[in-house]
Parts: C-alpha cells; structure tokens; sequence
C-alpha cells in the first residue's frame, strides 16, 4: 500500500520540469562522486602510485614483425 502510494508521488513529481532537472543533476554528481572514488581506489592501491617509468631514448628500441605484419618495440638492452 506504501510503496504504491510513493511509486504514484513520484511519478507526479518527475511530470514537473524543475523537479526533473534537480533529479538529473543529482544523478550526475553521484556518478562524478562515484568515478571519483573508484579512481582513488586504483591510485591508492599501490600497483599505480610506485610506478616509475623509464625514459627511453628513441635508438633504444628494437623493432620486431610478428605474425600479420604487426611491429612492436622493445627495448634493446
């Protein structure tokens, strides 16, 4: 019986412009909130935060072709 009485208010609710525009803007920001903390969570994890790449000069790289004409650049030390 509640939840009929609720599910009604609503949708009377979202027939109103305002009230529709505020429902919108209130799931972007949780979605940029939730992407937010889900990007902490992979920079705090450590498998990001310590990594320390290695500049390369450009004749330090070795080129080789493999299967279907496909070249890949490896180091050459």
């Amino acid at each position: 019986m509640f939840k009929k009485l609720m599910k009604s208010i609503r949708r009377k609710l979202l027939k109103i412009d305002w009230f529709k525009r505020k429902v919108e803007v209130y799931r972007v920001e949780q979605k940029k909130e939730r992407h937010k903390h889900n990007w902490n969570l992979i920079m705090n994890s450590g498998q990001v935060r310590n990594l320390k790449p290695e500049k390369l000069e450009p004749f330090d790289t070795l080129g080789i072709e493999i299967n279907k004409g496909m070249a890949w650049m490896l180091p050459s030390g």
